[in-house]
Order: C-alpha cells, then sequence, then structure tokens
C-alpha cells in the first residue's frame, strides 16, 4: 500500500461510484495500518447531477448515451476497460462543466461542490459560478489531477 500512495501523490481517485472502491481502498489502507486521506470523485454521482433524467447511471450507459468512445478491444465488464470507459466520462464530465461556468477548467473544490449538491441545486451552482465568472472573480484555485 505505500506503493500505491507515492504513485497517488496528493491526486484524488476517479471511480464511477466511488463508494463502492473506496470502501476497498479504505480497508486496505486499514489492513495494512497505513493512513489514508483521499478524496474520491464519483463521475455516477457527478453525471446524475449534470446529465437530468437518464433511465440508468450505469457505466455502460452513459458511455452510450454520450457516445462516448470506447476501447476497441476491451471486454466489457472487465477493470481496465472499466477504468478506460470512466476516463472518457470523467473528460466529459470536465466539458460539461467547463462548458456551464465560461469556459474554464473545473477545480478540485468545484467538483468537490457539485457531487454534494442535490440534482435539483447542481444547475443553480453552475448558474452562479459563470455569474461569477461573467463579473471576472477567478474559479480556479487548485489543479483537479495534479501533475505527473
Amino acid at each position: 500500500m505505500p506503493d500505491l500512495m507515492r504513485f497517488l501523490g496528493e491526486r484524488p481517485c476517479v471511480a464511477h461510484n466511488a463508494s463502492f472502491d473506496s470502501r476497498f481502498y479504505h480497508a486496505e489502507m486499514n489492513r495494512s495500518g497505513t493512513t489514508h486521506e483521499r478524496t474520491f470523485f464519483c463521475t455516477m454521482k457527478l453525471s446524475r447531477r449534470l446529465i437530468p433524467d437518464l433511465p440508468s447511471y450505469k457505466l455502460g450507459s452513459l458511455t452510450q448515451h454520450l457516445n462516448l468512445s470506447s476501447p476497441a478491444d476491451g471486454n466489457y465488464r472487465r477493470a481496465l476497460y472499466d477504468v478506460m470507459l470512466t476516463v472518457e466520462l470523467w473528460k466529459r464530465i470536465g466539458n460539461i462543466i467547463s462548458d456551464r461556468i465560461g469556459g474554464k477548467a473545473p477545480s478540485r473544490e468545484i467538483y468537490h461542490a457539485i457531487m454534494k449538491k442535490s440534482k435539483a441545486t447542481a444547475p443553480k451552482y453552475l448558474d452562479k459560478l459563470a455569474e461569477e465568472e461573467g463579473n471576472g472573480k477567478a474559479l480556479r484555485s487548485s489543479p483537479v489531477l495534479g501533475e505527473g
């Protein structure tokens, strides 16, 4: 687990249905006796707030709905394949947020705030950010995934 911690550095983890993945992460960290403060961003939760009224928010359903590219040689429900789809979804979510707030790349704080909002209040939050951006207030206070 120390190797994983060094690899991750200060970067957050991104997962689809992050509550599931974060339980494994925390259990393994506890088992190894490693301190494990880590931010998780959930593409499922973000999708529910940014893409309303879909019948399903499963990774495959979102990939199809958003016409995201999928690995040509991937196997559905294999870990690497799911990671590659999640990366594409994460990029699209970033673009959706950026478009809504005036073209700026969203900060970690913005992603985190959207996840904490309800489906009803997330659009209002984004509208407020867009208005603030129009008035010249800076939105980007930290990079999302860091360097490296």
